[in-house]
């Protein structure tokens, strides 16, 4: 045993810990751009693709439980925006563009494939985050003291021969106006 072994000190431990961390958020990032374990591990210094996957499902973990639906949503709505930004040029520019930005006459042939796959995202963001639900309808339902005071309020009307007791099939002698209005 060697006498030259010394404990990494408190500021060491919680430097390698950041570095950790943020070497985790990184392999994170490319994980949710839908990069395989292989390239993770190999843009973040993993020794292998099964580290770099341990130390993604971890921070994933940690990060989104599995019972939080916010943090569920959030996570495929990173997924749905990352797929968004590698169309969103093609889908905006219907013809090619030069150096400058400018368009030019050649139609950019990309252009209504990723409309397609563009509005499609767009409608997938739409249906994760409800704003597509049908519009809720509000029934109401009066009480039983509501309905006993309806009830009282006719039979009050039919005692003082105001309201009378009527049936579909009970015939009324009227007259029809036609206001020339249809």
């Amino acid at each position: 045993m060697s006498d030259s072994y010394q404990p990494a000190t408190l500021e060491e431990q919680r430097e390698a810990n950041q570095t950790q961390r943020t070497t985790q958020k990184a392999a994170v990032a490319l994980y949710l751009a839908g990069a395989d374990f292989e390239e993770i591990a190999t843009r973040c210094n993993y020794s292998t693709a099964a580290v770099a996957r341990v130390a993604v499902e971890k921070l994933i973990g940690e990060t989104y439980k599995p019972t939080d639906l916010e943090a569920a949503r959030n996570k495929a709505r990173a997924r749905y925006e990352r797929l968004l930004q590698g169309v969103w040029f093609d889908a905006t520019h219907p013809y090619e563009v030069d150096e400058d930005g400018r368009p030019v006459e050649n139609r950019n042939e990309a252009h209504l494939p990723s409309l397609d796959r563009a509005r499609s995202l767009i409608g997938d963001l739409a249906r994760l985050d409800g704003l597509n639900a049908p519009s809720q309808l509000q029934v109401y339902v009066p009480g039983a003291d509501e309905i006993m005071a309806v009830v009282s309020t006719l039979r009050e009307a039919k005692m003082e021969g105001i309201a009378r007791e009527a049936d579909i099939f009970d015939e009324i002698e009227a007259e029809v106006v036609d206001d020339g209005e249809a």
